[in-house]
């Protein structure tokens, strides 16, 4: 029954935050999340001051795709690695063809 009282307690959260002001959703986490979690509370009090305050930088999005785009081609090099190497063991493995003469 505890979780279930804890689920609509963030169902409230998820409501409460939409226009919310930082001691409302401050309040809000506190009561969802209840005294064990005063390290969860202060962490994502942390997270909504600093979207609040200006530490949201959607720049940051811009600098780091130059980061995403060198994972993405490591991911195709060794997705292409991967069928190379299936694709080699299955000629190398397939039974040998017999000439029709043979037989």
């Amino acid at each position: 029954m505890n979780l279930l009282n804890q689920f609509f307690a963030l169902t409230n959260l998820s409501e409460t935050m939409t226009n919310a002001t930082t001691e409302q959703i401050t309040e809000a986490i506190t009561e969802a999340v209840g005294t064990a979690g005063e390290a969860v509370t202060e962490t994502v009090t942390d997270a909504v001051n600093q979207i609040v305050g200006g530490g949201f930088r959607p720049e940051a999005f811009i600098e780091n795709l130059k980061y995403m785009g060198a994972g993405m081609i490591g991911i195709f090099l060794v997705i292409g690695v991967i069928i190379l190497t299936i694709m080699l063991l299955g000629k190398l493995t397939a039974p040998k063809k017999q000439d029709e003469e043979e037989e």
